[in-house]
């Protein structure tokens, strides 16, 4: 299955593939951890080179998204105990990518479609990860911190066991997790030759 999917970098806004990722969203996740639509465009528009999509047969089948944020973002993020940090991402707490000082990221979502889980699909998006991170540190641009919040047992299991991020408090439904972009990048480039 994974010879057949690819993944795809978002590097500019594009309608049709957010749209498909939005409508993934509604099919899994819980309506209450669901984005306002307005707020999720332009929070991507103030920069869309934030996703990576998986796609198999010319349908989306994942994605996973990691947002830039501000210091100030960030740190909102490892303070936020009382809701998912998700609904709080406001436009002027997302960075763009930057070379002169560290940008942390916050992972807000990996999603696969349920009829396409086991098959290869979470791998997939990994290796995108991977290389998108790759690429904006070979561009020049520097990560700082990488956080995220999990909300189900595959959500844990995915901060912990394959980004190797450290569980750093507990979140309404679930768990936060924090680690550095440095070790984030080595686990996960393990993670995916082992």
């Amino acid at each position: 299955m994974t010879e057949s999917a690819h993944f795809h970098l978002l590097q500019q806004f594009e309608p049709r593939l957010i749209a498909a990722c939005r409508a993934l969203d509604a099919t899994v996740y819980d309506p209450h951890y669901l984005t306002e639509e307005a707020a999720e465009l332009e929070q991507i528009q103030a920069n869309p080179r934030s996703r990576v999509v998986a796609s198999y047969s010319g349908h989306v089948v994942g994605y996973i998204e990691y947002i830039p944020l501000t210091t100030a973002g960030f740190d909102l993020f490892l303070a936020t105990r009382d809701q998912v940090f998700d609904l709080r991402i406001a436009p002027s707490l997302v960075s763009p990518w930057r070379s002169d000082s560290p940008v942390d990221i916050y992972i807000a979502s990996m999603v696969v479609h349920p009829d396409m889980q086991s098959k290869g699909i979470s791998m997939v998006l990994l290796q995108g990860l991977l290389r998108a991170l790759q690429s904006l540190t070979c561009e020049g641009y520097r990560l700082g911190r990488i956080g995220g919040t999990a909300v189900s047992v595959p959500g844990k299991r995915f901060l912990e066991t394959m980004l190797g991020l450290s569980l750093a408090h507990d979140v309404p439904g679930g768990v936060a997790g924090v680690g550095d972009a440095d070790q984030v990048l080595g686990y996960l480039s393990h993670y995916l030759d082992w």
